[in-house]
């Protein structure tokens, strides 16, 4: 099944850029499995961050570390020095009230 008929986009809330964070990038792309990735670069103070937003069908119950091999499974480029203290994920509701997955990894900072 194509990614367009068994998952939908995610809808982001662009208010919820804040403080003193500012987007440096954003892409949607699709992963191996049809499913819909928003990446987003962005940054706050002096640090940068990734941060990956998807639905949660299927992955639902997922722990934060399943939901990093998922995403390497899938290809996507997770840096190899991830510790779960660089790491944070949640479920949210989209602009459609879809439940999705957010994945927020810090790659950059003050002692990078």
């Amino acid at each position: 099944m194509s990614g367009s008929q068994k998952f939908k986009v995610p809808i982001l809330n662009q208010a919820d850029e804040y403080d003193n964070s500012s987007t440096i990038l954003e892409s949607t792309n699709f992963l191996k499995d049809g499913r819909p990735i928003i990446t987003q670069v962005w940054k706050e103070d002096e640090y940068t961050f990734i941060t990956y937003y998807l639905p949660s069908l299927d992955l639902e119950e997922f722990t934060q570390n399943q939901l990093l091999n998922y995403l390497i499974q899938q290809e996507v480029k997770i840096p190899p020095d991830v510790n779960e203290l660089r790491v944070s994920s949640m479920k949210f509701n989209d602009m459609l009230n879809m439940e999705c997955w957010s994945i927020t990894i810090v790659v950059g900072g003050l002692n990078n």
